[in-house]
Parts: C-alpha cells; sequence; structure tokens
C-alpha cells in the first residue's frame, strides 16, 4: 500500500460517515468525465448539491469536515465552486478496489470507517 494511500485512509477517519458518503459521490463525479468544462479531479458543487440529497448547509458543514481533513479543496467562487481531491490518484484507487469487490465505494469508505 502507497503512503498517498495510508494517508488517504487515516484522514478518512477524522470525517463523520455523513462526510466520507459527501466525499465518495465527490470522488465519483470527478472520475466522471464532464468534459473540459470543469477542473480535472474536482466535483462541480453545484451538481454535487442536486445529487446529494441534504441540505446546503449540510452539505458545506460536510464540505468543512472534508476540508479540515485535507480531503479536498475548494476552488472557485460561490456558487460556482469546485472540490478537488486532494489525493485523487490514491482516491482512485480505492474506488477501483471497491469496485472490484462490487460494492459501492460510499459503503466501502464507511466500512473503512468501522475498522478503525
Amino acid at each position: 500500500m502507497s503512503a498517498s494511500t495510508d494517508r488517504l485512509r487515516a484522514n478518512l477517519q477524522r470525517v463523520s460517515p455523513q462526510a466520507a458518503k459527501l466525499y465518495a459521490r465527490m470522488v465519483e463525479m470527478s472520475r466522471s468525465g464532464r468534459g473540459q468544462a470543469r477542473s480535472r479531479d474536482a466535483a462541480y458543487l453545484p451538481e454535487l448539491y442536486e445529487s446529494c440529497g441534504v441540505t446546503v448547509e449540510e452539505m458545506y458543514a460536510y464540505i468543512e469536515e472534508l476540508k479540515t481533513a485535507r480531503l479536498i479543496e475548494v476552488e472557485g467562487e460561490y456558487p460556482f465552486e469546485d472540490a478537488k481531491i486532494v489525493d485523487a490518484v490514491a482516491a482512485g484507487a480505492l474506488a477501483d478496489e471497491a469496485a472490484q469487490r462490487k460494492q459501492s465505494f460510499s459503503d466501502a469508505l464507511v466500512e473503512l470507517q468501522a475498522k478503525a
């Protein structure tokens, strides 16, 4: 296991399960290839909000958790912000591992947190 993957796993332990689920959605969105109009390795926050099923206030509280844990950086101006995945390669590797096990990335992150 790489140092960046170990660091990602450790940082994920510092956030709530709800924030981890939002992070999983961000990683999925950042990997979906939405064209050149969007930042690489980032989730567009207006699209994230539309797909996550939480209030704006809840979403931004989880985003603060993720920023504090150094899992994401927010770029751009409100409301057109992007959540940049700090270590997109390690996050992608974890997402790929979950897919190989036929497990959702969100469930895999919550399971990872429970093991700590």
